[in-house]
């Protein structure tokens, strides 16, 4: 994989890398859901920096959530536009997963902020199997926490960055044609 360029919009920590014949660009932005504003501005000013960035890719990364509808949103519609027009591959990894790439090696249990008193929860290597509980029911020992009001005993993850999506193993590789997803489990009202 010689160029590679990954993004992430599902939660308040939002980014972008490019890896790019061995140059590297990475932006980010944490603690704010502003993705909308900021995120094509940041590939705007990419594309500047590198006119045939998107001729020159070999393959793109996208992290398929679970995380905020329009966060999910900005990003997927992104990825999936290159990959309909350049046809690359593409590897998506679950927040949860880049989370775990930050996180203690202790950590087995992973939650995010969904609303209204729940969190998108998982336990560690088990990223597809995502459920939505309330914030109460978390696991009071070895949880790691993003986008959360203080949970007692949990390590605070205060930011994921897409560029982490390189040590971790993802859990799929998608090839042209094929729909990309977002991981999230309900919309609450």
């Amino acid at each position: 994989m010689n160029n590679f360029f990954a993004v992430d919009t599902t939660t308040t920590s939002c980014s972008i890398y490019l890896k790019i014949y061995d140059r590297e660009y990475i932006r980010s932005l944490s603690g704010q859901p502003a993705h909308a504003e900021v995120f094509f501005g940041w590939v705007r000013e990419l594309v500047q920096l590198e006119p045939h960035l998107f001729e020159d890719l070999d393959q793109l990364g996208l992290c398929i959530g679970p995380g905020r509808f329009n966060g999910l949103r900005v990003g997927m519609t992104l990825i999936s536009t290159i990959n309909a027009l350049k046809k690359k591959p593409i590897l998506t990894c679950t927040s949860h997963q880049l989370m775990s790439a930050i996180a203690d090696d202790s950590i087995q249990h992973f939650a995010i902020f969904a609303k209204y008193g729940y969190a998108y929860y998982c336990e560690r290597d088990k990223w597809t199997d995502c459920e939505l509980i309330k914030i109460e029911a978390l696991p009071k020992s070895n949880l790691a926490v993003m986008d959360l009001p203080d949970v007692e005993g949990a390590q605070i993850i205060p930011s994921i960055n897409i560029k982490d999506i390189l040590k971790i193993k993802p859990i799929q590789n998608l090839s042209e044609h094929q729909e990309i997803m977002p991981l999230y489990v309900a919309n609450l009202y």
